[in-house]
């Protein structure tokens, strides 16, 4: 549900409002400043808040927030590039979310299956060292959220933002431009934060947590007895083992970690 109010939603409401735009922009300048508007309020509030947050569902919920302010910004100027600026960054933004939403599924599903649910799972503490326990998620993670942010390795983020900006500037509408250049920074404390906690030393509290403690339960006093005895550093070792990833998981985040690094290296599309 958040993927898709996140993505499908978006876009959508993205279309009706390049309709909205094309009709009344022209003859109506009052609704270019209301998209001005509403563009500025929905980035600033969207990266204040998230940048409070603990939870990285919650956190990428007020990133969409942030971020369909930058979809609306390029539609502020009546320029023949708008909405290709807007759809532009639309898809960047759809690609990155995503792929942030894989992992933070993937790291918060139960080693017995079943559904995921906010908690302790999906706090942000859960990614505590990701990318040097499980690099095969934290990577693309930390890929993902600095697409979002707009900086390099993730040069796509980087040029959706600078595509997203142009028609702003060329239109003349400083204020707006500048508003845009604040959340940029403030887009960066958002998920470089994030990103911090992904290259941390992994806790080892935590992964004694994820051990099992029900292995020796069905077994004799024999076997209980010797996972007692058995050494805090080995249970921790164990529950530091990298966990499979669904396939239905691991093939989204190679796709789209694909879709990514390819972006970056020729963002032919965007630009």
């Amino acid at each position: 549900m958040t993927a898709y109010l996140a993505t499908v939603s978006k876009v959508a409401a993205l279309g009706g409002l390049v309709v909205l735009v094309r009709a009344l922009g022209t003859v109506d300048g009052t609704t270019l400043l209301a998209v001005a508007l509403l563009a500025a309020l929905s980035m600033t509030v969207g990266n204040l808040v998230a940048l409070g947050q603990v939870d990285t569902v919650r956190l990428l919920a007020w990133s969409t927030v942030a971020q369909a302010g930058w979809v609306l910004l390029p539609l502020a100027a009546l320029s023949s590039r708008a909405v290709h600026a807007a759809g532009s960054y639309l898809v960047v933004y759809v690609v990155g979310t995503l792929l942030a939403l894989v992992v933070v599924v993937a790291v918060a599903r139960p080693a017995t299956g079943g559904p995921v649910t906010t908690g302790p799972g999906t706090a942000m503490t859960a990614h505590r060292g990701l990318v040097r326990t499980r690099p095969l998620l934290g990577l693309p993670l930390a890929l993902a959220l600095l697409t979002l942010a707009g900086l390099p390795p993730a040069v796509l983020g980087l040029v959706a933002k600078i595509v997203a900006l142009r028609p702003v500037a060329a239109d003349g509408t400083w204020w707006l431009a500048v508003v845009a250049a604040l959340n940029v920074a403030l887009g960066i404390a958002v998920y470089v934060r994030w990103v911090a906690v992904l290259l941390q030393t992994p806790d080892p509290a935590q992964a004694v947590q994820a051990t099992s403690p029900g292995d020796g339960a069905d077994g004799d006093g024999d076997d209980a007895q010797e996972g007692a005895d058995r050494p805090a550093v080995d249970d921790a070792q164990e529950g530091a083992a990298r966990p499979r990833v669904p396939v239905r998981e691991g093939v989204l985040v190679a796709v789209l970690t694909a879709v990514v690094v390819v972006g970056s290296i020729t963002p032919v599309g965007v630009l």
